[in-house]
This record gives structure tokens, sequence and C-alpha cells, in this order.
């Protein structure tokens, strides 16, 4: 279970590392 919150949590942060690029 950990492994999968993991996985989600670096999703998140590219995902708002492109947000970021975008703005």
């Amino acid at each position: 279970m950990a492994e999968r919150h993991r996985q989600i949590a670096r999703l998140a942060s590219i995902r708002l590392l492109c947000s970021s690029c975008i703005t």
C-alpha cells in the first residue's frame, strides 16, 4: 500500500511541476 501512495505522490509532484511550466 505504501508503494502505491508513494507513486501517487510522485505523480502529483510531476503534475505540479508541469503546471508551473505551463503557467
